[in-house]
């Protein structure tokens, strides 16, 4: 009876060192086994290293030697180890999850891991032409990091030709992410960012501001900054096409930007208007009460064929700021007459002037051989008849 109670107290304690045991040293799980041919071509290889590593990592979990056991030949034989339990080994694989198969680090084949203990064949076949793959995990189109040279597609890899740009993704697990964001040194911490120094990154960095509109990032007090318009052609109005922004006025800007013509210095607001088919004044009318033919605004003309005559009225500005109304007689080269006008004083004839330029309406009489001028004074408008010599 004794000896059967030891016996009893044996197993339980045996049972509970053994369990004890299980927690501290793991049992081994079965390998799987992949083999097969290697093969360039059609054509068998029979030296080099066949690797297998899991989840896209480059780090192997099982290798063999090409030629190592001569009676193999071409044919290649990988232990993967199997841990299903927890915490994992993190050398070896678990069921289910995918595995690329490598010669000599180039990648050949993709598999699958079986259940424990599975043996699986799979002939391998080399390429001497392989494809380049980008790893796009979620799909965006955008080419995470680790690029593979492969005569197989990798699962979760794509062609460059199917990407839709070949610029790095920045966060390849969610395809709402991808081409980052551009970023902008705030040194100061005013809140402002410096134009000059910028990031790309996919979540704003430390000490980085989303805007770029600080002008001086030294100096927390300084930093928005004031437009200013460029002023090429030097007559103190600015191009409101060509701007920077400065803490303070630049060479070469103004703090205005109402020029229309940045090439011309005769052109701005408040210019004289000439007749040169050029908005002179900037008022957006071009040629509105214009100054042409040597500062003369030509309000009408008539051509007198009998002397081959042109008989113009006009309004011409003066230094004293007066517009004057006069009417001349010219040939039709431009130049007047080298004998005098016998029923005009001088050529050209003064009129009238005025504080501005007279809205002036000519009509020639031939058969009186005169200009009839009804033009425009601070008083009203006026009718003038002007006889022109025969």
């Amino acid at each position: 009876m004794r000896s059967n109670r030891m016996g009893i107290c044996l197993l339980i304690l045996g049972c509970v060192l053994f369990t004890a045991g299980t927690g501290l040293a793991r049992l081994t799980e079965p390998d799987n086994i992949f083999y097969g041919t290697m093969t360039l071509n059609g054509q068998p290889v029979t030296s080099g290293e066949v690797t297998l590593s899991i989840n896209g990592s480059f780090s192997p979990i099982a290798r063999y030697t090409l030629g190592s056991n001569k009676s193999a030949l071409d044919t290649f034989i990988l232990r993967v180890p199997i841990d299903s339990q927890t915490p994992r080994d993190p050398s070896a694989a678990l069921p289910g999850e995918s595995a690329g198969i490598f010669l000599n680090g180039k990648l050949i084949a993709s598999a699958t891991i079986g259940p424990r203990g599975s043996v699986t064949k799979i002939p391998l076949d080399d390429c001497a032409t392989p494809t380049t793959y980008y790893p796009d995990a979620d799909n965006d189109g955008y080419p995470g990091s680790g690029i593979i040279t492969s005569c197989v597609r990798p699962s979760g890899y794509k062609t460059l030709q199917e990407l839709i740009s070949s610029a790095a993704d920045c966060n390849d697990n969610d395809a709402s992410i991808h081409s980052g964001t551009a970023f902008y040194r705030d040194a100061d911490g005013d809140g402002y960012g410096n134009p000059s120094v910028m990031v790309i990154a996919c979540f704003l960095p430390a000490g980085y501001i989303s805007n770029n509109t600080d002008c001086n990032d030294n100096d927390a007090s300084i930093h928005s900054g004031v437009v200013f318009y460029r002023d090429a052609d030097g007559d103190g109005y600015g191009n409101p096409s060509v701007t920077v922004i400065a803490c303070s006025l630049p060479a070469g800007y103004v703090s205005n930007n109402t020029d229309c013509d940045d090439s011309n210095a005769s052109i701005y607001p408040g210019a004289a208007e000439i007749c040169d088919k050029k908005d002179n004044d900037c008022d957006g009318i071009v040629d509105n009460q214009c100054v042409g033919d040597d500062g003369k605004m030509c309000r009408n003309s008539h051509y007198l064929k009998a002397k081959n005559w042109i008989i113009k009225a006009y309004t011409m500005r003066e230094s004293t700021g007066l517009y004057s109304v006069y009417l001349e007689v010219i040939d039709t080269t431009g130049q007047r007459p080298a004998s005098a006008i016998t029923r005009m004083i001088t050529n050209p004839l003064l009129i009238s002037s005025e504080g501005e330029a007279s809205d002036i309406t000519m009509v020639f009489d031939e058969a009186e051989s005169a200009a009839y001028m009804l033009y425009t004074t601070a008083a009203g408008q006026v009718l003038t008849k002007v006889p022109v010599g025969q």
